[in-house]
């Protein structure tokens, strides 16, 4: 799985690569995920987003806190890409 967030597209733009590049067929915009639980379900999930003022936009952090709760102590491959 997939997400990103993109304002101007950047971000969407290398999701799309990376999605292509690892035969990964859902990328999913974080603003429009409501079902977390299918997480549970994915051998890797890939993060994109863009950095604003040094940190990350407060909806990446709470979809990566919620995230984590929920995928503890699975074995599953998280990783996260932060365009400019």
């Amino acid at each position: 799985m997939m997400f990103y967030f993109s304002g101007a597209g950047n971000s969407y733009a290398v999701a799309k690569q990376i999605a292509e590049s690892i035969k990964d067929e859902q990328i999913i915009p974080l603003a429009r995920f409501e079902d977390l639980k299918q997480c549970e379900k994915a051998e890797r999930i890939g993060l994109v987003f863009s950095c604003y003022d040094g940190n990350a936009p407060d909806i990446v952090l709470d979809f990566k806190n919620k995230l984590f709760n929920l995928i503890d102590k699975k074995n599953i491959y998280v990783f996260a890409v932060i365009t400019a």
